[in-house]
């Protein structure tokens, strides 16, 4: 359980402050989205949350695109995380870095992976789903999330940094602790260990470059001058710990859904073309990684006073259960096709790995509806979930018949 903060900031009205700790909501084990849509239907559209410091949530769709378009006002320098981080912190660029520097960051990650990796990564991410499929699918059951959701993407990131699969079992649970513990010593410790580690790969490439995106951020010119060595380290460090967690949490709440909802389920297996269609729709109802953003000038938001330096928590998963801006939100509409989502972001913060996780998450439905069209939760077993600022599924145990 995350700590309260003993003292609410003096700008805070009483009336807007409420009782909602992220790490743990009534029902978040069971169900992550429905303990936050009965949060954000008994909360104002926007409050202040006395936990882990202090930060306001929004609720409103419309607010959260305003926020994470706006760096100006909303920057993510030190701001990513509802927690704060330590004073002698090494901001992670690309996340961490506002506009103009940001830029400079980026390029060679938009470079890595730009339509022709996508092509290679696209190739090997449905060969690795189908060696999984080949694997398991006469044992007529899973973990899915031990399985298959944490071994696609996290397989295909260690590639592209040229690391060997065998290190993701040291780095999955640091991973873990980063996006779901509120004890800011456990999460800071597990960021340091990370960091340890990428930083024994730079070294490493430094010696002895290739063309892995390790050896690529050694060549990075942040306007006239080399990357330093702590942001070489700590690009590396925020790229780990978002590619080994949220992509795999993200499928796990879709494949939950489409085990659960048989319905929905059969509609994607009978026409598959209509996966690569549904995906935006899927990823609106089940987003799971939030941000943070600190705000730049004293300033009046929404009518709500917010001073320089207050926390705003960016929950996509309340822009996608917004009623608002959804009609029957929680509900997945297959031809619904949403006009913008929040999964990625948006604006000059939007993830550059974005394209990256639909193709990973649309080749694992398309493989695994054409393999296993009929699947379910296994009798006797429930799957377990996790709030956090990453919200997990713990355990997800499928079953299928094999004749």
């Amino acid at each position: 359980m995350a700590t309260a903060a003993s003292v609410v900031p003096a700008h805070v009205p009483a009336t807007l402050v409420h009782d909602v700790d992220p790490f743990n909501l009534e029902g978040g084990g069971e169900d992550l989205f429905g303990a936050w849509g009965r949060v954000q239907r008994s909360t104002p559209d926007i409050y202040f949350s006395p936990y882990c410091g202090g930060f306001w949530v929004l609720n409103r769709a419309r607010m959260i695109a305003e926020v994470v378009a706006d760096h100006e006002r909303f920057s993510s320098v030190g701001g990513v995380t509802i927690m704060a981080m330590p004073p002698d912190f090494t901001p992670f660029p690309p996340l961490m870095v506002d506009p103009p520097t940001h830029g400079y960051f980026r390029k060679p990650l938009s470079l890595a992976l730009g339509p022709q990796s996508l092509q290679k990564l696209g190739v090997r991410a449905r060969e690795i789903v189908t060696e999984l499929i080949d694997r398991t699918y006469a044992r007529g059951e899973c973990e899915f999330m031990q399985e298959f959701a944490l071994y696609v993407p996290v397989a295909i990131l260690m590639s592209i940094f040229g690391l060997p699969f065998s290190d993701s079992e040291r780095l999955i649970p640091l991973a873990d602790k980063v996006n779901r513990s509120s004890d800011a010593a456990e999460r800071g410790a597990a960021i340091a260990a990370i960091g340890a580690y990428a930083e024994e790969w730079i070294n490493a490439r430094r010696q002895d470059p290739g063309e892995d995106l390790a050896s690529k951020f050694l060549r990075v010119m942040v306007g006239d001058r080399p990357i330093s060595h702590e942001e070489t380290v700590s690009m590396m460090t925020v790229l780990l710990i978002g590619g080994l967690d949220s992509v795999s949490h993200t499928m796990g709440a879709i494949m939950r859904f489409l085990a659960e909802n048989p319905e929905h389920r059969r509609r994607l297996a009978e026409q598959p073309a209509l996966i690569a269609e549904a995906l935006d729709e899927l990823l609106r109802r089940h987003s799971v990684a939030a941000t943070a953003r600190v705000v730049t000038r004293d300033m009046s938001f929404e009518g709500v006073e917010m001073k320089a330096g207050d926390r705003i928590f960016i929950c996509p998963w309340l822009y996608g259960l917004d009623p608002e801006a959804w009609d029957d939100a929680m509900e997945v509409r297959m031809d619904r096709h949403p006009r913008e989502i929040m999964s990625f972001g948006k604006g000059v913060h939007r993830c550059v790995g974005a394209n990256l996780a639909r193709l990973e998450i649309r080749t694992l439905l398309e493989e695994w509806l054409k393999r296993i069209p009929e699947f379910h939760i296994t009798p006797g077993r429930k799957p377990v979930t996790m709030l956090g600022q990453t919200m997990a599924t713990v355990s997800l145990p499928l079953s299928w018949p094999t004749s």
